[in-house]
C-alpha cells in the first residue's frame, strides 16, 4: 500500500494508521504503526502504557519500513486509538494536550465503564480542557476495543 502511494507521483496525499490483529485465543496483538499516534493500552488493573515503535506515514517514502510491534492482552484490557486531534486540541492553558494530558484525561475517567460510556464522559471531559475559542484544526476521533475473555481453543 506504501509503496502503491508513494511511487505514483501524481499523488501528493499521505496518511496515518494504526494496523492490528488480535489472536483471540492466546491475546496476543501485533500493531504497526504509519505515523499514527501510538495506541494506549488501558490494562484492566489500572496500568496504563503507550505501544508502538512509530513508522512513517503511508505514502511519504515508497521505501519505508515498518515494524511490528508486539503485546498481550488479559481479560478486561482496552486498547484505545485515537487521531492526533486528541493530543494536539489547545486546552484552556494555551499549550497541547499532548500524551501526558490524554493520560490524564483517561484516569479522570470511570475506565470500568462499558465501553460507549467510557468514549462519551472521555470526549466530554476533553471538551470541558479544551480553551473556549479553541478552533478544531484535526479531526477527533477515537476507537476503543475491549478485550473480555479468551475464545474457545
Amino acid at each position: 500500500l506504501n509503496q502503491r502511494l508513494a511511487g505514483d507521483s501524481g499523488v501528493i496525499e499521505y496518511f496515518t494508521m494504526v494496523y492490528g490483529t488480535v489472536d483471540l485465543h492466546s491475546g496476543e496483538v501485533d500493531l504497526v504503526q504509519a505515523g499514527h499516534p501510538h495506541p494506549l493500552l488501558i490494562r484492566a488493573d489500572g496500568g496504563m502504557e503507550f505501544l508502538g515503535a512509530g513508522g512513517l506515514p503511508i505514502g511519504l517514502v515508497a521505501d519505508a519500513t515498518y515494524s511490528v510491534f508486539k503485546t498481550y492482552l488479559k481479560r478486561g484490557d482496552r486498547l484505545f486509538l485515537y487521531s492526533d486531534g486528541f493530543t494536539e486540541c489547545k486546552t484552556k492553558h494555551g499549550d497541547m494536550l499532548d500524551e501526558d494530558g490524554l493520560l490524564e484525561l483517561v484516569r479522570s475517567c470511570d475506565v470500568d465503564s462499558g465501553g460507549l460510556r467510557f468514549l462519551d464522559e472521555l470526549f466530554a471531559k476533553l471538551k470541558l480542557t479544551m480553551a473556549s475559542d479553541a478552533q478544531l484544526d484535526d479531526d477527533i476521533s477515537a476507537a476503543l476495543f475491549e478485550f473480555n475473555r479468551l475464545a474457545p481453543a
